[in-house]
């Protein structure tokens, strides 16, 4: 489902869109989907990561413009990523280079939760472990990470913030 927000941030006034206003209505995932906005290519359009109940991340490229999405399945970068079950993707630009890197949330068949850490490597994610993992600890059950520059000093923060 889609709301678009008709009025400002001081007074919010959502509108739900359907069909061809709602500009996710090509998208298709099963329940218990987490989806996150990034721009995967530097060419200013939000594309779309979903997180899915088994794990794995779906991708949808922004074929339209930054007013007017289109959102299409595409080949995935995220292809090597799996966080076992439910994954839920945040994007940030953790080492400042202006590609946005990822980090998932997952949860393990003994419901511990953790983080795992992707750099923006070109055309795909690559994994990051052990000591090159910046956020290494176990988390108590399913977790959702999320990513902000809370001392505004431009780490950390989300590639369309530029």
């Amino acid at each position: 489902m889609y709301y678009e927000n008709n009025g400002n941030a001081t007074a919010p006034e959502f509108i739900a869109r359907t069909g061809g206003a709602n500009p996710f209505a090509s998208v298709n995932v099963d329940s218990q989907s987490a989806p996150a906005l990034f721009d995967a290519d530097g060419d200013g359009n939000l594309n779309l990561a979903v997180g899915t109940a088994n794990g794995t991340i779906v991708y949808y490229k922004n074929t339209g413009t930054a007013e007017l999405p289109v959102y299409n399945l595409a080949v995935s970068p995220f292809v090597y990523v799996d966080a076992y079950a439910n994954s839920a993707p945040a994007f940030g630009d953790l080492n400042n280079d202006g590609s946005p890197e990822l980090l998932v949330g997952g949860i393990n068949a003994y419901d511990q939760g953790w983080f795992l850490f992707y750099e923006n490597a070109t055309s795909e994610f690559v994994a990051r472990t052990g000591r090159t993992n910046p956020f290494p600890f176990p988390l108590s059950g399913w977790s959702r990470p999320t990513l902000g520059d809370l001392d505004g000093d431009s780490v950390s923060r989300h590639p369309s913030q530029d």
